[in-house]
């Protein structure tokens, strides 16, 4: 009986908190208060005295002509993150405490969660899944923990709630077909791409999911066209933003930027005259220069349509619920029963260590 009501507390503090957007919202931010509470005295270090400090001091002093300039010019190892600074800005504006700063990055990673929640919801119909798979993507600290404790390292978790958006308008397009949801789309993929060129994965998530729904007969084959070419106007408006200020188009994904070649051969001097010189080493290699050349990428940003492939499906594998595990689990335990267990009083046996071992 006492297990019997504690169940039933237990039941009815779920359906309550599944019953509102709010309780929902304030259980993920329960979830996440761990983390915000170790990380928060952080402060600012590194990159975040240019990128965040002295950028925005720069913007306070200037025109608003060369204030435009500098968030639209590329970073000096190749970025065109447009995006990316005005978020910078937007922030330090507010308040310059690398504590709120870390507060509303720590908020995007909550809005990611809520909208799992929403998409799993919405494809499932099935609120207490989606509310674990909301937990479960806001407790998946090792693939981004950088990110969420580095200040300006913030664009894999900005654009990643952007992502995710731009998938729910996906998946509200599929079902509706309403051309608001392709402006939605382009608007929120063009975001997720100048905040990161991590970003660039999102379209490919997209691409796969219209692939899916077009092989299934779900929408027809010019609806997922129509959505494809939408991206690449996107992906365009990139490319074109980065040959009109580098040059070239797309250089990130190139092997060797511009005065790559000069550092590369710096670095080398330096690990010449000292062998124990160490940095930022990517793999085990022995090799100097390939050793050299791993320091100089970026640990996030793709280079090559190779890792951008693996950072679509890290994206991918954040995304995923347990709808696929528990209906695999439930089929493995109905042909255990029916395999193993002839009686009905076997039957029951089992499924009474099953529900012990679930306690």
């Amino acid at each position: 009986m006492i297990v019997k009501n504690k169940d039933r507390v237990v039941t009815g503090i779920l359906n309550s908190i599944l019953g509102s957007w709010y309780y929902v919202l304030l259980a993920l931010f329960a979830v996440n208060l761990p983390l915000m509470i170790l990380t928060w005295n952080t402060g600012n270090f590194s990159d975040d005295y240019q990128y965040l400090n002295l950028f925005f001091t720069k913007q306070a002093i200037s025109p608003m002509s060369r204030d435009i300039l500098d968030i639209l010019e590329p970073t000096t190892d190749g970025h065109f993150v447009p995006v990316w600074r005005l978020i910078n800005i937007a922030i330090t504006h507010i308040h310059s405490s690398p504590q709120f700063f870390h507060f509303v990055i720590l908020l995007f990673h909550i809005g990611t969660a809520y909208m799992v929640f929403v998409i799993v919801e919405y494809t499932h119909k099935d609120r207490k899944l989606a509310l674990l798979s909301g937990v479960l993507y806001l407790l998946s600290y090792c693939v981004c923990f950088k990110a969420l404790a580095w200040n300006c390292f913030h664009a894999h978790v900005t654009n990643t709630f952007t992502g995710v958006v731009a998938l729910f308008f996906t998946l509200l397009y599929f079902k509706h077909k309403k051309r608001i949801h392709l402006l939605y789309i382009f608007l929120f993929v063009l975001l997720t791409i100048l905040n990161s060129e991590s970003g660039f994965g999102w379209p490919v998530i997209i691409g796969v999911f219209a692939l899916l729904e077009v092989l299934r007969r779900k929408i027809r084959l010019q609806e997922g066209l129509g959505l494809i070419l939408i991206m690449m106007m996107a992906i365009g408006i990139y490319g074109f933003g980065t040959f009109c200020f580098m040059g070239k188009a797309f250089p990130i994904f190139s092997r060797v930027l511009p005065n790559t070649e000069q550092q590369i051969e710096k670095l080398i001097k330096k690990r010449e005259q000292n062998p124990d010189y160490k940095d930022q080493v990517a793999d085990d290699s022995n090799d100097n220069k390939s050793l050299v050349i791993n320091e100089m990428r970026s640990t996030y940003a793709p280079r090559t349509l190779s890792v951008m492939v693996i950072r679509a499906g890290d994206l991918m594998m954040k995304l995923a619920n347990l709808s696929i595990v528990g209906s695999r689990f439930k089929t493995y335990i109905k042909s255990y029963m029916q395999d193993n267990l002839t009686t009905v009083h076997e039957r029951q046996l089992f499924k009474q260590k099953i529900k012990r071992i679930a306690k």
